[in-house]
């Protein structure tokens, strides 16, 4: 077998999130501590960056175009053309020890994200935003594993697919 090969080096802080758009055949992922958006096309080797506003934690392609985001202060739609941030909401408006984190789309539409604590203490939640962009907290307090084994040293669960096309939030 062929060993694994490094297509791009950006130099992330932390690289996470990383999401297949299959109608650009291009994978998308954010560097947290970076600030930045990628999108690689693995075709060209053509690499396209957004500096963002804040953190973004994750985020998920919607069907009228843009993001839906889980920046460090809350959730909001980013515009990949105008660079523009429509801001929703800030679920733990006023906590500066947590920041939205890992999140991704539902089949009915809303965007699920979690918020971690940045000392890693039990202090998150995890959140709902419906397509009616009303944000629901559904959980908590979580605290986010620092090798990411669960609270017993379990091995984690294999991650849902990363292609979004049919589950994007309608918002």
């Amino acid at each position: 077998p062929d060993s694994p090969k490094l297509l791009i080096d950006t130099q992330d802080v932390v690289g996470e999130c990383p999401t297949w758009l299959s109608e650009e055949r291009a994978l998308y992922w954010t560097d947290i501590g970076g600030k930045k958006l990628h999108r690689l096309d693995p075709a060209s080797g053509k690499l396209d960056s957004w500096n963002m506003p804040q953190q973004l934690g994750s985020f998920a392609f919607r069907e009228k175009g843009g993001l839906v985001c889980a920046f460090e202060d809350g959730f909001g739609f980013y515009d990949l053309t105008t660079h523009h941030v429509d801001w929703i909401a800030d679920p733990e408006e006023g906590n500066a020890e947590n920041r939205l984190n890992d999140g991704r789309a539902a089949p009915d539409g809303a965007f699920w994200a979690g918020s971690m604590n940045y000392k890693r203490e039990k202090k998150g939640y995890l959140y709902r935003l419906g397509a009616d962009l009303k944000v629901e907290r559904r959980g908590g307090p979580v605290a986010v594993p620092g090798d990411g084994r669960g609270p017993h040293g379990q091995e984690p669960r294999q991650r849902a697919g990363a292609d979004h096309r049919e589950d994007r939030p309608a918002g």
